[in-house]
């Protein structure tokens, strides 16, 4: 997927980022082209986390990234484990032991590892959706529409899915608001039909 470099750092090689934003253009002949805008991650484990392709991303320039596996990542300094864990680490392009969101494969040298999405049941744990209905941020759920299935697995035989919204430090007060059709990006929670909204496109 095209990505952004929003982070004023040059995104390496096969390096971990977050995705903060997610732009759309809707008048596209093959449907909406989605363009993410990323950054290092934020925070330890982050969810909103794609891996950069073999070409460095420079500064306010455009790359490709991707959310599906198997995939090198960049892991300098880590030991590798058949089956263990690695995951973001606040403000570093490097994945991580002891994070969690990746499984380690294969250690293909010079620190990077092939590394496969951790969970899913299966089934591919990242979608685009659109909304059914406005979504407001008073609300901490609404109907939505799967249109593209991403990662690893089988994809969802249901289309209609429930996106749950993300609570802020306010009581009753949600992050994400949007109008009918607009899109974002989940995150498949394990319970058939029920997603956690990673992203929403700038209202």
């Amino acid at each position: 997927m095209i990505a952004y470099n929003s982070s004023g750092l040059i995104v390496p090689a096969n390096g971990l980022v977050e995705v903060t934003e997610a732009d759309y253009d809707p008048i596209n002949a093959d449907g909406p082209t989605l363009q993410l805008k990323v950054d290092r991650p934020t925070s330890d484990s982050a969810a909103n986390i794609a891996i950069n392709s073999w070409m460095p991303i420079p500064v306010g320039s455009t790359g490709l990234v991707t959310f599906d596996g198997p995939v090198l990542v960049d892991a300098t300094g880590a030991t590798f484990s058949a089956g263990g864990m690695l995951g973001s680490a606040e403000d570093s392009f490097i994945a991580t032991e002891d994070q969690s969101g990746l499984v380690m494969l294969a250690d293909m040298g010079d620190g990077s590892f092939l590394v496969d999405k951790a969970g899913g049941g299966g089934l591919k744990p990242k979608c685009l959706f659109y909304l059914s209905n406005d979504l407001t941020t008073s609300e901490s759920s609404e109907s939505a529409t799967i249109e593209v299935q991403y990662g690893q697995g089988a994809d969802h035989a249901s289309l209609s899915i429930t996106v749950l919204n993300m609570k802020t430090h306010t009581g009753g007060v949600y992050e994400f608001h949007g109008d009918a059709g607009d899109y974002g990006i989940a995150s498949y929670t394990g319970v058939t039909g029920v997603w956690r909204i990673d992203i929403m496109e700038c209202p």
